[in-house]
This record gives C-alpha cells, sequence and structure tokens, in this order.
C-alpha cells in the first residue's frame, strides 16, 4: 500500500544508500556511478501500428566503469543483465 502522505526531503535522499554496479560489486571492486544509455528493441512489422519495423528505445542505466546494466534498472520483460 502506497503512503501518498509521506514527505521525502533532501536530507533522506543524503541519507540513503548509493546504488552500486552488481558486476563491479561481485569482482570486489566499487562503482556507485551510472550514465544513460539505451536498449533498442526491434519490433516487427507485423506488430507495428504502422505496418513497418520499428526501432523503440528503452532507457536504462549503465555502469561507468564497466557498462554493466544491473537488474533493477531493466525493464521487467529482459530477463538477464546486460553487460558492456
Amino acid at each position: 500500500m502506497l503512503n501518498q502522505n509521506v514527505k521525502v526531503t533532501p536530507q533522506d535522499i543524503i541519507n540513503s544508500k548509493n546504488v552500486v554496479c552488481e558486476k563491479c560489486d561481485q569482482e570486489g571492486k566499487f562503482s556507485d556511478k551510472f550514465q544513460n544509455v539505451f536498449i533498442i528493441k526491434k519490433i516487427s512489422s507485423l506488430l507495428s501500428p504502422n505496418g513497418k519495423e520499428m526501432h523503440v528505445p528503452i532507457p536504462v542505466f549503465a555502469c561507468v566503469e564497466c557498462g554493466h546494466v544491473n537488474a533493477d534498472f531493466l525493464p521487467d520483460s529482459q530477463q538477464s543483465p546486460l553487460d558492456g
């Protein structure tokens, strides 16, 4: 259940834990810097609303150090983490 009355303050954000790269963490490294990248989905002309093949960009975050995309950043339909 969502509590819509909760106010998140700047101090709450400052005190929150940084997200780290899963791959770097498993390798004993530390990386909490991410950059915006896109997964490009190719939509068949049979499924496309205009009858033509389409390329749809899906924004995700990738680790700056190794290019890995954490599973939490992937769309629900994506089965496995992506590596750069």
